[in-house]
């Protein structure tokens, strides 16, 4: 869970040189480090430097949570992950990632502009996030900690409508079957939640070491559901309330708010939201049945352009027509 921390002190100062990187500026802080711009002095290449906070530095626990980011990336490798370059250590032992520079917005921030709907961008940017998890879970990582904060959105011009998504924020992700022996934080946090309550899988809620590819899957199905109609599935005054509603409540079916959702994709956001992981379909399913919603859904809202089209040009010649007659009806009585 992100915890903001803008009482803390900068670790690092702008103009400061780390390994051959300079540092630019503080771009934000998270509940285990800041992140900041940097530039490559040789190169000039721009660069995002993430810097583990010092009071975890001594934490081994912590250090590989944080290390194991960039090998959860590392080993996915995917066009919608961020990239990291390289990782290094300062001289009080904090750790630190290279990683690649987003110039854009998170998915949070554009949810927030738009009333919470993003339209037709919804099956885009879905399509995209399954694809890249899909990957993650075939190479054996779970995220556990996907929300609107950890997606950014950054321009491709190669994209469709230019735009293309990057999932971020890998620093809880559980890589493989090996890391059920070591579930790292149930000794050095002691009562914290692993993941974002919005967004946790009810076997997730119930305990970190309850997580696996499935989490993720209905993690993606609050934030579809979210895009869908402007809200998510759950809303509580109380953390302990919404985990409760997470694992014992069904949400409300979305056609029952918004009929003009198609059922195809409301059955798919409804089978994503199960109670029982067994019953979720996994993320290359998913993936897939958007990909096929995402076809059937563009043809369609096509010709319904193409209909408004041609209606209002014959509406056009029907008014032109219909003046012509006025003129030559009063040519001819003059």
């Amino acid at each position: 869970m992100t915890v903001s921390l803008e009482s803390a002190p900068d670790v690092l100062a702008p103009g400061q040189q780390i390994s051959s990187y300079r540092i630019d500026r503080l771009l934000g802080r998270g509940g285990m480090g800041a992140v900041y711009a940097a530039t490559h002095i040789g190169i000039a290449r721009q660069v995002a430097i993430k810097v583990l906070h010092p009071e975890h530095a001594a934490n081994p626990e912590f250090i590989r949570r944080f290390l194991d980011e960039a090998r959860a990336v590392n080993l996915i490798q995917h066009p919608n992950i961020i990239d990291i370059y390289d990782v290094g250590e300062l001289p009080d032992r904090s750790a630190y990632l290279v990683m690649e520079y987003l110039q854009g917005q998170p998915l949070s921030n554009r949810m927030r502009w738009s009333g919470g709907r993003l339209g037709h961008a919804t099956l885009r940017f879905a399509r995209q996030i399954a694809s890249a998890l899909a990957v993650a879970h075939m190479r054996g990582i779970v995220h556990r900690d996907l929300k609107p904060d950890n997606v950014m959105i950054v321009g491709d011009p190669e994209m469709p409508a230019g735009e293309r998504v990057k999932v971020l924020d890998f620093g809880i992700a559980k890589l493989g079957p090996s890391a059920r022996a070591r579930e790292d934080l149930a000794r050095t946090t002691r009562a914290s939640i692993m993941g974002t309550p919005t967004y946790m899988a009810p076997e997730q809620c119930r305990g970190a070491e309850l997580a696996d590819d499935k989490t993720d899957v209905y993690a993606l199905g609050v934030i579809l559901y979210q895009l869908l109609i402007g809200r998510p599935p759950f809303v509580a005054q109380t953390m302990t309330e919404l985990l409760g509603m997470h694992q014992f409540v069904a949400p409300t079916p979305l056609r029952a708010i918004d009929p003009n959702i198609p059922v195809r994709l409301a059955n798919l956001v409804h089978a994503m939201l199960e109670k029982d992981p067994h019953v979720r379909p996994p993320m290359h399913r998913v993936a897939a049945e958007l990909d096929a919603i995402g076809h059937v859904s563009a043809p369609a809202a096509v010709d319904r352009r193409i209909r408004a089209r041609r209606a209002a040009l014959v509406c056009g010649m029907l008014a032109m027509a219909a003046l012509v007659a006025v003129i030559v009806a009063a040519v001819i009585k003059g």
